[in-house]
């Protein structure tokens, strides 16, 4: 089996359609179709093999989910980290994840090249941000390879996805997610009893889709829904984008519904295109939950879950 086939598949049946959105730009489902397998191309061209990890830290962008869906492409382990983690906290995944290639915004990868030498294990740094001196360019990367398909076999047991947790204490604790858990994840989204998503259907993802939010990613591009993403929470972008873009779902943690709620201009905007909000990861008193309702509609999905089961 292999996850890459789905965008392969969407690729076929909506190739014109936008798959994401981000700062008014789109790209299209042939166009995430080609570029993926070119960064798949593009990790074997850099001197990995099937089963190694691939790290990516950044604040929400287009190239997140592009990394992702080639990692499955080429059988490799994605290493997704929370751009708010401090250097030494990612200095610490790194080594315990044993990465090969690390792909970083500016921000984060800056730190990471002043310390290369303690970073051994790493093979390669890749920039997102055109170049950086000790770095390779992402977008050097798609053009040097060919946007053929690329197609390897995994097991459903085979590791895909190793993100970190601090738990209830400590240091930060690898999570195995196998391919099998990612489908397995996938089809729950599809079967949801209170959502159906369809074809066209824009979810627009505020929090980091490095973590929660990104696990909507692949269900969208399934079903050929658009993935609209902000790069980070800032409340009249969110309102302006999801009014302008008749956005249909959106995921968000209490915190934001309270932030949206004590907000003045929000009673300003139109919801009418909302069809569910998924919020979970800490709890929230049941009169914000009614507040919020008055404010959106019947259309809050609580959602509770564990990293460790992609439940």
């Amino acid at each position: 089996m292999n996850l890459g086939r789905y965008i392969s598949r969407s690729a076929k049946y909506f190739a014109g359609q936008p798959a994401m959105i981000f700062e008014g730009k789109k790209i299209s489902y042939e166009e995430l179709d080609k570029r993926t397998n070119r960064l798949a191309r593009g990790f074997y061209a850099l001197g990995m093999e099937k089963g190694d990890r691939v790290a990516i830290q950044a604040w929400n962008r287009p190239e997140i989910a592009e990394t992702e869906v080639a990692c499955y492409k080429a059988g490799m382990v994605r290493i997704p980290i929370n751009a708010r983690l401090s250097p030494a906290e990612t200095f610490g995944i790194l080594h315990d994840a044993e990465v090969k290639t690390v792909i970083a915004d500016r921000q984060h990868l800056e730190p990471l090249l002043d310390n290369r030498q303690s970073l051994q294990m790493v093979r390669n740094f890749v920039a997102l941000d055109g170049t950086l001196a000790g770095a390779g360019s992402f977008e050097h990367i798609l053009s040097d390879n060919r946007d053929e398909g690329l197609d390897v076999e995994v097991g459903l047991e085979d590791l895909a996805v190793l993100t970190y947790s601090s738990g209830t204490t400590g240091k930060l604790k690898g999570i195995m997610q196998s391919y099998g858990n990612r489908m397995a994840m996938i089809r729950k989204a599809l079967m949801f009893p209170e959502v159906r998503i369809r074809p066209g259907d824009t979810i627009i993802h505020v929090g980091p889709i490095t973590h929660v939010s990104g696990m909507l990613l692949m269900p969208f591009f399934f079903t050929g829904g658009c993935n609209l993403i902000l790069n980070r929470f800032d409340l009249d972008q969110l309102l302006e984008t999801i009014q302008r873009e008749r956005v249909n779902y959106t995921m968000v943690v209490p915190a934001m519904i309270n932030f949206l709620l004590a907000y003045p201009k929000a009673t300003q905007y139109k919801f009418d295109s909302l069809k569910g909000i998924f919020y979970g990861a800490a709890p929230i008193a049941p009169a914000r939950v009614r507040q919020a309702i008055d404010l959106f509609g019947p259309i809050l999905i609580q959602g509770y879950g564990m990293s460790e089961t992609t439940s």
